[in-house]
């Protein structure tokens, strides 16, 4: 499974945070689902960039700067089936919780 190391920005703090997260290409973008293994909350790392969506994003030692954003609905559609196809558990995740599992696309800045 395609592991990124993303770093978001405290929302609080403003301390820089690093969190291993599976990150999945398409083209420039890196998806990735903020699944918190199927807890209630969302996971701090996606809290983090809904109030700083400037990130950092190293896949296997290429670091970029990134904007983060949710996929829109129509994304989510498209999207859900193969990220699900690619790792089952995040239909394990969405069975296990009442909320809307984001996901969140990763754009070059």
């Amino acid at each position: 499974m395609p592991v990124v190391l993303l770093t978001t920005v405290g929302r609080r703090s403003g301390v820089r945070r690093a969190a291993p997260v599976l990150g999945w290409p398409d083209g420039d973008v890196v998806i990735v689902v903020a699944s918190n293994a199927g807890r209630e909350k969302n996971p701090d790392w996606y809290v983090n960039l809904t109030v700083h969506p400037e990130v950092e994003v190293n896949e296997g030692g290429r670091v970029r700067q990134m904007r983060a954003r949710d996929a829109t609905l129509e994304e989510r559609d498209r999207l859900w089936q193969t990220l699900v196809r690619g790792y089952g558990g995040y239909e394990v995740y969405r069975a296990a919780t009442s909320r809307r599992i984001p996901i969140v696309l990763l754009e070059p800045r």
